[in-house]
């Protein structure tokens, strides 16, 4: 049920669905960003740029690299003076791993700290394993071997957080011999992995 097209409910029952189809199948682009379109106009901008964010796994599994660096952007625009939430917190944290695949290590290190900050604050452990693996991957690109030491705290976190740490991400992430191994959509766990894979569910 998605509602009338004026019920203001409908938005967040477009973003419900748009989730759900990601997470089942992959798809869900359509349902987000129309959810996007009518968060932003109504004037949610925390919920909106939830909904950037979960677009730009969406393209960058794809391989559609030009959106997906567009939709973390906007979201990062739009928690960039907003108060500490859990979706800030996964705003940068998903911007540090794109930025850690990009070989921008020294921007990916800066929004890794912050995300880990945010992350420590609201109290979310999933949050801090991603940004650990986004710190990981950047920090061995630079010669940082402490990189490693990242890399098996995010493991350590993800396999001790079963609500949200699918078994088959977890399995990957295990058997890689690099940072970062983990992919898309719902989280780039312990950081991202290159554009055209195969998301892990």
């Amino acid at each position: 049920d998605l509602r009338a097209e004026d019920d203001p409910r409908r938005p967040y029952a477009l973003l419900g669905l748009g989730k759900a189809r990601s997470h089942a199948e992959g798809g869900g682009i359509e349902e987000l960003e129309q959810a996007y379109e009518a968060l932003e106009a109504a004037g949610d901008r925390e919920t909106a740029a939830e909904v950037a964010s979960a677009l730009g796994p969406l393209f960058w599994s794809r391989g559609d690299t030009e959106p997906a660096n567009r939709w973390l952007n906007r979201a990062a625009e739009l928690v960039s003076d907003l108060p500490p939430s859990l979706t800030k917190a996964e705003v940068l944290s998903r911007l540090a791993s794109l930025r850690s695949v990009q070989d921008q290590a020294e921007e990916a290190i800066g929004l890794a700290e912050a995300a880990l900050e945010l992350a420590e604050q609201v109290g979310s452990e999933d949050v801090r394993a991603r940004a650990l693996g986004a710190l990981a991957n950047a920090r061995t690109q630079t010669g940082d071997w402490s990189g490693f030491d990242d890399y098996a705290l995010s493991i350590e976190i993800a396999t001790t957080t079963p609500a949200r740490s699918s078994p088959s991400a977890t399995s990957k992430a295990r058997s890689s011999s690099r940072p970062a191994a983990a992919s898309w959509p719902e989280s780039w766990v312990r950081g991202a992995t290159r554009p055209g894979s195969t998301p892990s569910r």
